[in-house]
């Protein structure tokens, strides 16, 4: 079963994804901050990230430069997700 790690701070959203991914035959961690993200991401060594951009100490964008620089994972599938137009 592939596994998703989502990066979400709002819980409702993040509960809701998870389900929809879930439901798709994803194994689904969520992480609700962005340092639980990255956290999360070293030890579940997941096939792709779904991330939200605008999140807490730092936003999306920093996560995937912190993933890619600092951690390795210079091949992991990262998909951002927003809620503004």
């Amino acid at each position: 079963m592939p596994k998703i790690v989502l990066i979400e701070d709002d819980l409702l959203l993040a509960e809701n994804t998870s389900l929809i991914l879930t439901l798709n035959g994803f194994e689904c961690f969520v992480a609700n901050s962005s340092q639980e993200g990255v956290s999360l991401i070293e030890q579940i060594v997941p096939d792709v990230v779904v991330c939200d951009i605008m999140l807490d100490s730092m936003d999306g964008f920093e996560v995937l430069k912190i993933i890619r620089q600092e951690k390795g994972f210079i091949n992991l599938p990262f998909i951002f997700l927003s809620g503004l137009a």
